[in-house]
């Protein structure tokens, strides 16, 4: 790695500890003192459809005119929710983007680095034919490299995903049969580990992006 590439990376996890400081900051100030939504609870919400935005302030003024007020649905908590919806609506689709951003980058810099140790791998295990000390060496991480995916049961949901993204590496270990060379197997494990990373952590919660679209979602059966 240049000397130039560990001086931007070093810059950038400043930027980043720096960033995520202020993030910290943002969810405490939108944090609303209640607990994270589950899935199941997420699916009963009833959202507000497209066009709600302009709807809400004509019931409320309408309700106003006619002296109708509900105790348990004040109209200046519904004016009050409303305003917080668009006050949200920037950071959630800059968020979404941002989110975007990052998985693309984290799963480029896996694909580079896997595949610049399964050469390195590779090269070494070819020394180590010759050199004791290089096969010694070696045997700490052969467990990593020799890993490999278990084909999944044709016609499962996840299997043709999955058989696509072993891609060349799957070719490589059929040909070869038995006894080919595991080197390549850590590019498999990286796209393993992004996707886990994925699920996990970058996208803690990607049901968001399918249940609150903030003014552009379209009708869900319980709506508002």
């Amino acid at each position: 790695m240049s000397p130039t590439t560990n001086e931007s990376n070093a810059v950038l996890k400043q930027h980043i500890e720096e960033a995520v400081a202020l993030l910290e900051k943002v969810a405490a100030v939108v944090a609303d003192g209640k607990p994270p939504l589950t899935a199941a609870q997420r699916m009963s919400c009833a959202k507000l459809r497209k066009g709600g935005e302009k709807v809400v302030p004509m019931v409320a003024a309408i309700a106003s005119r006619f002296g109708v007020s509900i105790a348990t649905h004040p109209l200046d908590g519904m004016r009050a929710k409303l305003e917080l919806i668009q006050t949200l609506v920037p950071l959630f689709h800059r968020s979404q983007e941002l989110l975007k951003q990052i998985e693309d980058v984290s799963m480029r810099a896996q694909t580079e680095t896997a595949t610049s140790a399964s050469v390195y791998y590779k090269t070494l295990r070819q020394i180590a034919r010759n050199d004791g000390n290089v096969r010694a060496s070696l045997a700490s991480v052969e467990e990593f490299f020799s890993y490999r995916h278990r084909k999944p049961a044709q016609g499962a949901g996840e299997g043709e995903g999955e058989g696509e993204g072993e891609g060349e590496g799957a070719g490589e270990g059929a040909g070869a049969g038995a006894g080919a060379s595991p080197a390549t197997a850590v590019v498999n494990q990286g796209e393993s580990a992004h996707a886990h990373a994925t699920a996990s952590s970058l996208a803690s919660e990607p049901s968001v992006r399918q249940t609150h679209q903030f003014g552009n979602a379209t009708p869900q059966r319980n709506t508002v």
